[in-house]
């Protein structure tokens, strides 16, 4: 008898390609199609308490007299990060396009 390994069958994330380069406007990373939504989900959760953090160290420089723009950039790329996160486990649930393909930001 030959024992076949089982398949799991939930869902898991589509790929999401994010963060275009400069000159030529192709994505850098991409969230890898497979992955558990749980997993992919609490990522982005860390992404966006990241993102808070970083928000209240700002807002402190800034009333410090001693704004920090390397902050404002690390919270650009982290908010990618965690839109991109988002988007691959809509795209895994969606049996529409809706959500595939989606340039971030839009509300």
């Amino acid at each position: 008898m030959i024992a076949h390994a089982s398949k799991d069958v939930s869902p898991a994330t589509a790929a999401v390609a994010f963060m275009p380069l400069a000159r030529t406007g192709s994505p850098m990373f991409e969230v890898r199609e497979g992955l558990p939504l749980g997993d992919v989900l609490n990522q982005a959760s860390i992404f966006l308490s990241s993102i808070a953090a970083l928000s209240h160290q700002s807002a402190e420089n800034i009333e410090h007299g001693t704004p920090d723009a390397t902050l404002l950039y690390a919270q650009a790329d982290l908010i990618e990060m965690a839109d991109a996160c988002v988007m691959a486990v809509l795209s895994a649930l969606s049996h529409d396009s809706e959500f595939a393909g989606r340039k971030g930001g839009a509300a």
